[in-house]
């Protein structure tokens, strides 16, 4: 079956171009900003002090929509930060981002839906309509009745939702528009006498402002909401940057005036700002009423509308994360299903409504409002770390838009994040940490209860067949071996099974993971020889009296599948080959960072050069130590016994370094042996070099192998020029090991103390 180009391969409609994103981006913002929170904005940062605040904001969120425009474009799918999270930063961490975005998003639309509510009862006391029963009860019934309408527009279909969105969008701005310029008429009047409003400047100093910007920051969110979109949109890569720049370029203009003019047309009085604070979302019909005839109606009926709108495109963007996570099994599977004629994911808006329902009678204004700040904080410091590790560990995939001023611009949108989420729970609505450590705990809950037991029965569905031969005596620890073709598995598997022996009982598992596109016929032919060769390595474990599994899966995933048998099985140690080149399209080359980074195991990465002869084993240290000796120590000892060879240990120090600390580095270079723990007597030098990788690489044709630990080296030289291991892997002609061993917090702590003892 052909798929239609105005479909995507998950069946949702292609119809969304950069305008429609756009009114759906200021739709959610204004919603959340001028009608609802700028009041008590106000009453934090003060006149001259809010317009800072926004104006920093605004500045602020540079780094963020560019992030989110080069991300969007990159993964044009449904789900957003999610996503991207869980493609740069593992599982766990990518189904946190949903969590938290889902809890956001409803939170925002539960924001909403009570402001709604308020400008309702609002306009029923305008007119003079008897209110027969609580005025609060009443807020809420109107609140979760229109949380309902915009639930049924997002299970009809796209189309019609679009339309209405964009339709309330233009009314607002023109609600806006009419009431800015009622403002600026009136402040021309008498300027001196409006700029005198704006004092006293800050009136809760810094502390005031930047509370101002934390409360005000949801304000500013939509671009979770926008890039919710991309899998609808007919050109993201052209029009979603397109559209997140444009939009924050309307709303700050939006922004500004509507502050200038509210406090223009504010009653006189010694401290304008903070009798805004106290009126709330009551000043801006006030101001309205001050400014032109029918003004206060006017602002109404725009913040009934503004809600609307935001209504709108939030219960959009909170049932597409649910279609996210439910499509990576991370939340009920049936989640994901589509509507076969609406082609909406029909139950996911059915769930997200229900609880964005539950949000807005539960909890207060100000609670939902804090809360979501929070999340989108969170949300948004885990994209921008995302951003910056698939720019290092993807840097091949297409990119049709690139975020500029890398790696400086999302190190300081990471602080400016930082710094508004502490001033969020300490200065402005502490309440918000502890509901949403609640939420955290939940999502972790379900994580383990659920996602984890899906993940093994992924796993099963997966698997085409397996073989294993078991010694008898359990195995205390268990090596993975992923192999991505047959070229070096015989080679791999040797050292496998020498390592197995150092560490006896043990077992190894060979994974073999071939990737499928979806349609493609199983290659039968392909699946015999793989099935022959997985048999022969079993049958050479039962030989070396090692238990041994293999394993055969296909999957769309294997760095998933990977990452689930680390987890099912608690395997001890990964061996995993690498080419030495990043290419997106290789299963174990620009993802093996990943494993790096993520596997709670032992690590060995394995430059594929001539593995046959490992007998002049080069083993390469910091003078000054490291976290990885130990197990250093382990491997050498392995290609030694196995291969009958000779250890040699090198470290370098600058060449201008004095001769005393020359002599405390070889005394510590001794010292760094002695935690090795080699089995096998070593040769040790020293070397003097400016480059330690260029010092190793002009030594490397008297060694067969090269050993070396994982760096940690300091966050901005690994992303200027990569550790010292990652160079000489790559520019080696040797076969080169990196190891990486895993620790928890227990471990280091009782060999530290027995060391000493």
């Amino acid at each position: 079956m052909i798929q239609s180009p105005h479909k995507t391969p998950h069946g949702l409609e292609k119809v969304l171009g950069s305008g429609g994103v756009i009114f759906l981006g200021v739709g959610a913002i204004l919603g959340g900003g001028v009608f609802t929170l700028l009041g008590a904005t106000i009453g934090l940062g003060g006149g001259w002090g809010t317009l800072l605040a926004i104006s920093g904001l605004s500045i602020g969120f540079l780094g963020i929509v560019a992030i989110y425009a080069e991300l969007g474009t990159a993964f044009p799918e449904a789900g957003g930060g999610y996503i991207w999270v869980r493609e740069g930063l593992g599982d766990l961490q990518g189904f946190m981002a949903g969590w938290l975005s889902w809890f956001a998003h409803a939170a925002a639309c539960g924001l909403y839906a009570v402001s709604f509510g308020f400008y309702a009862v609002t306009f029923l006391k305008f007119i003079r309509v008897p209110i027969l029963f609580n005025e609060h009860l009443l807020q809420l019934t109107a609140a979760a009745g229109i949380i309902a309408v915009f639930g049924f527009f997002n299970w009809k279909g796209m189309r019609a939702l679009s339309a209405a969105g964009g339709v309330v969008t233009a009314i607002v701005l023109v609600v806006l528009g009419i009431f800015v310029v009622a403002g600026l008429l009136v402040f021309f009047q008498a300027p001196a006498a409006h700029l005198g409003k704006l004092s006293p400047a800050a009136p809760n100093g810094i502390i005031g402002i930047l509370a101002a910007m934390s409360l005000f920051f949801i304000a500013f969110e939509g671009s979770e909401i926008q890039t919710q979109a991309a899998e609808e949109m007919q050109n993201p890569s052209r029009d979603l940057p397109r559209a997140l720049f444009l939009t924050r370029m309307i709303i700050v203009v939006i922004y500004l005036l509507v502050t200038f003019a509210l406090i223009t047309g504010f009653s006189d009085s010694e401290n304008v700002s903070g009798a805004i604070g106290r009126e709330g979302a009551e000043a801006l019909p006030a101001a309205a009423a001050a400014l032109f005839p029918y003004g206060a109606l006017v602002i109404i009926i725009g913040g009934l509308l503004v809600n609307v709108a935001a209504l709108n495109a939030t219960i959009f963007s909170s049932s597409h994360v649910v279609l996210a996570m439910a499509r990576a099994r991370h939340v009920l599977q049936g989640l994901a299903a589509i509507h076969s004629k609406n082609r909406t994911p029909h139950r996911a808006v059915i769930l997200s409504t229900l609880f964005i329902i539950a949000l807005a009678l539960f909890f207060s204004l100000e609670e939902i409002a804090s809360l979501a700040d929070l999340m989108f904080v969170l949300l948004f410091l885990q994209a921008t770390v995302t951003f910056i590790a698939l720019r290092k560990r993807r840097p091949h995939i297409a990119r049709p838009w690139r975020a500029p001023l890398f790696p400086y611009m999302p190190i300081a949108t990471i602080f400016f994040l930082g710094l508004l989420g502490v001033i969020l729970v300490t200065h402005v609505a502490p309440v918000a940490g502890i509901i949403g450590a609640i939420w955290v705990l939940l999502g972790l809950v379900n994580y383990y209860a659920y996602a984890t037991p899906m993940e093994r029965a992924e796993i099963e569905d997966a698997t085409v067949f397996s073989h294993s031969w078991k010694s008898g005596v359990l195995a205390q620890y268990r090596i993975l071996l992923p192999l991505a073709n047959e070229t070096y598995s015989q080679a791999l598997f040797n050292l496998s099974l020498a390592l197995a022996q150092e560490r006896t009982p043990a077992e190894i598992i060979v994974l073999r993971v071939e990737e499928k596109s979806a349609g493609h016929p199983q290659n039968n032919n392909t699946h015999r020889k793989i099935e022959q060769s997985l048999q022969e390595l079993t049958e050479q474990g039962r030989a070396a009296n090692v238990s041994t599994e293999t394993l055969f899966l296909e999957d769309v995933d294997p760095l998933h599948a990977i990452f689930g048998m680390l987890r099912m099985h608690h395997i001890n140690m990964v061996i995993t080959g690498w080419d030495g080149v990043a290419r997106q399209d290789r299963i174990f080359s620009g993802r093996v960072d990943a494993m790096l980074r993520e596997a709670r195991a032992d690590l060995l990465v394995v430059k594929l050069a001539d593995l046959e002869n490992l007998k002049r084993v080069l083993v390469c240290i910091p003078p000054e130590g490291g976290r990885h000796l130990r197990y250093v120590g382990r491997v050498a000892n392995s290609l030694a016994g196995t291969f009958g060879g000779t250890i040699n240990v090198v470290g370098v120090i600058s060449p201008g370094l004095p001769e005393q600390q020359h002599v405390a580095q070889e005394q510590n270079m001794l010292r760094n042996i002695a935690r090795m723990r080699l089995k096998v007597p070593a040769s040790v030098h020293l070397l003097r070099h400016l480059s330690p990788s260029q010092a190793i690489l002009e030594i490397e044709e008297d060694f067969d192998v090269i050993v070396m630990g994982a760096a940690r080296e300091r966050f901005f030289a690994e992303m200027r020029a990569g550790s010292v291991a990652s160079r000489v892997a790559r520019e080696t002609q040797k076969t080169a090991i990196i190891v990486k061993g895993h620790q928890g917090i227990l471990p280091p702590f009782l060999t530290y103390l027995k060391e000493r003892t």
